[in-house]
């Protein structure tokens, strides 16, 4: 039996570039002997026509090509123009693997499913042993046999995993459920999973963090259940050695010859030793402060916090096996790894610094009593640090109300310019972290064209049809291939074509070392920043790079916005503090204040003591780049 059979997975799959000469081979043999004799043979010329809707072939005058589509067409239409699903279901088991949901769609498009009645589908579902999943992607399907879906469905609890698929995933679009199902079958059904001895930790977790934005209300009693079997479900996993664990050390050390000191001790055994030494050398508050930008790196040299991930940035390999929701706060693996890092770095410095007897909440209350006054002439802001000799709970529940304090303060000198203490307390305004102002209105940079992402994709995202060559490897992304040295004869010569066009529209130029380059850098490193992290502070740029900023934001492809802080970076606060936005939410904030933490150790506070902390010192670095700019102008 033929294997090589042609299959259209999408315009902008890998496979796409590589098939086109297949296509082209299919397209002489098919002029001349033009016939269709097996189902097989029907589905292949419906994937080569949507080869031929490519911009590859619509280019072509090709004589061949017209005849090849109009033939095509008018032997599909013969072959199922007339003819009911049993008349093509016989050879169902025969077709290529990767055919069976396509015969789906041309039952749909064909307008067999008009020609098939309910009781004839249902058992020839049945019969054949139709995977349902097929069925689901298709609309018109599940709407005309939604009695029997709903019966298949309901019948087996493994199945909601498709209503989670439909209602809590970002990524899988074309789902179809039916639309009799109730409240409370709905409820049983998840009950009914989450009892499930194999029932999948990844599918739990969604249960577990379900949110109350979603369309489906879950009882809070199935969400518990979820929780709790996930946490059975891991405990099982690891006690029979098949988990994936790797261990993180954050540590101080003395004689390390440079600030920071990578040790592996196992492909999944790492510690990063600091320097106790550079450490060592300051101990007065504004090094302290400053220790969080220049040494640990909480915000890299643009002032992009560091823990954000970067919401352009899909597809690798290990997200593959990374939980997906609607409503939650998402990070990569790789991203929650380092993230770990910054995590352990800030308990490594908050336990040395209590060595030495140095409170980090007195430090950073120096900064808005004593520094505040003196550096930027702002005697009224004010920071009251809870006693050092209190539990971490009672740390927590009044660092919060300090948080809020501080946002309304500053939100004081952005609309009166100064912080009148009558006025403060009879303000009963409640102050929103996402919607605070700026003192400059011109602050954060974001993306404002779908064109400009889509070109930034194909140049910065590491799955694009651009990022893997056929000659080199190794490096992230195509933007990174060109920085490092690469020749247009490097690639195939599907990704040749796209880079003969981005020659032609001037983003790329071939040097006399025929090397690939970029013709206007700048404006590229500019958009790799934007890409990198969703936005941009233009605090920090010169006035070249200010004015490719204007330039572009002229255009259309980029847009200003005036808050303290960027979208991105309002999002991290939310997930930390509060349930507004994300399922998953720590929410350290809401249950503190109201009392919704169940009984835990002092530990597991002290873990969101430092949480808060974090909070805290993005807010410090917010406002004091604010009254920086605010003096120097």
């Amino acid at each position: 039996m033929k294997n090589n059979w042609i299959k259209f997975y999408g315009e902008n799959d890998l496979s796409t570039g590589l098939d086109l000469s297949n296509v082209e081979t299919f397209i002489n043999d098919f002029i001349l002997n033009p016939i269709i004799n097996t189902l097989n043979k029907a589905i292949e010329i419906y994937n080569v026509l949507k080869f031929l809707d490519l911009g590859y072939f619509k280019e072509m005058s090709s004589e061949k090509i017209s005849e090849c589509r109009k033939s095509s067409h008018r032997l599909l239409n013969e072959y199922f123009g007339k003819g009911e699903l049993s008349e093509y279901i016989t050879e169902y088991s025969d077709l290529h693997f990767q055919y069976q949901s396509d015969f789906w769609d041309i039952f749909v498009r064909f307008k067999v499913i008009k020609r098939t009645e309910y009781v004839d589908f249902e058992k020839i579902i049945d019969e054949y042993k139709i995977p349902i999943h097929l069925l689901l992607e298709y609309q018109k399907i599940c709407e005309k046999y939604k009695l029997f879906f709903k019966k298949k469905l309901l019948s087996n609890p493994v199945y909601f995993e498709f209503f989670l698929d439909k209602y809590d995933s970002p990524n899988i679009k074309n789902i179809y459920l039916p639309d009799n199902l109730s409240d409370e079958e709905i409820n049983d059904w998840a009950r009914r999973y989450c009892e499930l001895d194999e029932a999948n930790i990844n599918y739990l977790e969604r249960i577990s963090y379900w949110s109350l934005h979603h369309e489906y209300k879950l009882d809070s009693r199935i969400i518990s259940k979820a929780r709790k079997k996930k946490i059975e479900q891991t405990e099982k996993t690891m006690s029979l050695k098949n988990g994936v664990s790797w261990k993180m050390a954050v540590g101080l050390k003395e004689g390390l010859k440079t600030d920071f000191e990578f040790v592996q001790e196992s492909s999944r055994d790492l510690q990063f030793l600091l320097s106790k030494d550079w450490i060592d050398e300051e101990h007065d508050y504004p090094t302290i402060l400053n220790n969080f930008i220049y040494f640990f790196g909480f915000f890299n040299h643009f002032f992009q916090f560091s823990m954000i991930d970067s919401p352009y940035e899909h597809g690798g390999l290990l997200e593959i096996f990374q939980t997906k929701s609607n409503y939650a706060y998402n990070q990569t693996l790789i991203s929650e790894y380092q993230n770990n890092f910054y995590k352990l770095s800030l308990l490594a410095y908050f336990d040395y610094l209590t060595f030495l007897k140095i409170d980090l909440e007195e430090v950073l209350a120096f900064y808005y009593n004593e520094h505040l006054k003196s550096e930027y002439g702002f005697p009224d802001f004010f920071f009251n640090a809870s006693s050092k000799s209190y539990t971490y709970y009672e740390r927590c529940k009044l660092l919060i109300p300090e948080l809020d304090s501080l946002l309304k303060q500053f939100d004081f000198v952005q609309r009166y310019g100064e912080i009148d203490s009558d006025v403060f307390e009879l303000d009963s305004k409640i102050t929103n972290y996402q919607e605070i102002k700026s003192l400059s209105e011109k602050k954060f940079v974001y993306f404002d064209s779908k064109e400009k992402l889509n070109f930034c994709k194909l140049i910065f995202n590491s799955q694009s049809n651009l990022s893997f060559p056929e000659k080199k490897k190794g490096r992230k992304n195509f933007y990174e291939y060109v920085q490092y040295g690469i020749s247009i004869n490097d690639f195939y010569e599907y990704q040749k074509k796209v880079i003969d066009s981005l020659i032609k529209d001037k983003v790329l130029y071939i040097n006399l070392a025929n090397q690939i380059r970029f013709t206007n850098p700048t404006s590229i490193s500019f958009y790799y920043l934007l890409w990198e992290k969703g936005y941009l502070s233009t605090l920090y740029l010169s006035e070249s790079d200010l004015k490719v900023i204007e330039e572009e934001n002229v255009k259309g492809n980029v847009k200003y916005s005036n808050t303290l802080f960027s979208k991105q970076e309002s999002d991290y606060i939310s997930y930390i503090m509060d349930n507004k936005k994300f399922s998953n939410a720590l929410a350290i904030r809401n249950k503190i204040t109201h009392g919704s933490y169940g009984k835990k150790q002092d530990s597991d506070y002290k873990s969101y003591y430092l949480e808060l902390l974090m909070i805290l010192i993005i807010f410090t670095v917010r406002i004091n780049e604010e009254l920086d700019c605010y003096k120097s102008n």
